[in-house]
């Protein structure tokens, strides 16, 4: 599944947006697609293990997905290969449900709270990752304005 996540959404579609369109506008539209992806499947998983909202929880899932995808992007334009997403995608899956909770099947891991705010696919991954977008994308704005925007 990481394999292919990650040839699709960084592999593919972010490499071939980021020719057309620029690295920023690659990396955000590819998030965006990838948390639209994700979406139905945190629902109905959220409806299955009996959370409370489940549309809330796919909400800030995608959202938390969405700023997840800069980190993912970026790392794929320092290498240009799939490796490096990948080993950060197989990284996250192993240790966040691990140690802060499975959101998807509301179980608890080491640290224990309400799933929507502690764990990383939630507000806490969200709050966490925000610093790294605003750099990310200041740094691509600069790159742009400079006509720097290597694709």
């Amino acid at each position: 599944m990481i394999f292919g996540e990650e040839y699709g959404w960084r592999g593919f579609l972010l490499e071939n947006l980021s020719r057309a369109r620029g690295r920023l506008f690659a990396a955000v539209a590819s998030g965006a697609a990838w948390a639209l992806w994700h979406a139905p499947i945190v629902f109905f998983l959220a409806r299955f293990s009996h959370l409370d909202n489940p549309w809330r929880v796919m909400q800030v899932q995608s959202m938390a997905v969405l700023v997840a995808s800069m980190p993912f992007a970026h790392s794929y334009f320092l290498s240009r290969s799939i490796v490096p997403p990948m080993l950060f995608h197989f990284t996250w899956n192993l240790f966040n449900p691990a140690v802060l909770g499975d959101i998807h099947q509301n179980q608890a891991g080491i640290v224990v709270g309400n799933m929507l705010y502690i764990n990383g696919e939630a507000l806490a991954g969200i709050i966490a990752g925000l610093p790294f977008v605003v750099w990310f994308v200041y740094r691509e704005k600069r790159k742009i304005r400079a006509g720097l925007d290597p694709a």
